[in-house]
């Protein structure tokens, strides 16, 4: 991690106005109010990750994958600050944090990630249906029926 002290990053969490507790090597902010679904921010080499798992799945087809993949990626455009994630089974919505921009920037982070899970949620978990998966991707890429 780079030189940021576990004191600042405290006062940046409390100046956010939401609840905390330390949780192993970061932070979690529990779902609770305007926050989606619970959040945790993570010290990275450099600066911080604000975290949030968007969806858990046990199982996709290929076509629920590459479905998801592409609603991610569009939803990163429209929720500024963020970038959707796919690891294994679940999909997380991430924003990064510099090291010089923590004071400014965790609150907005915080906000973004929150507002991510928030709008990108119901239809990203749709798209673990196959047929619905189908239909999407024939809509965007210009397939039957679009």
């Amino acid at each position: 991690m780079s030189t940021l002290a576990l004191d600042d990053i405290e006062m940046c969490l409390d100046a956010a106005g939401l609840p905390w507790s330390r949780r192993d090597q970061g932070w979690a902010v529990p779902a609770a109010g305007d926050v989606a679904r619970e959040l945790l921010v993570l010290p990275a080499e450099d600066g911080l990750t604000v975290d949030g798992v968007l969806i858990e799945w046990d199982e996709a087809a290929p076509v629920c994958r590459e479905a998801l993949a592409l609603f991610l990626a569009n939803g990163e455009r429209d929720v500024g600050g963020i970038q959707c994630v796919i690891e294994g089974t679940r999909a997380r919505v991430v924003a990064r944090v510099p090291a010089d921009r923590v004071e400014a920037g965790l609150a907005e982070a915080l906000k973004s990630v929150s507002a991510g899970c928030r709008l990108l949620a119901r239809e990203a978990r749709a798209l673990l249906a196959p047929d619905l998966a189908g239909l999407y991707l024939g809509f965007h890429q210009g397939g039957p029926g679009a």
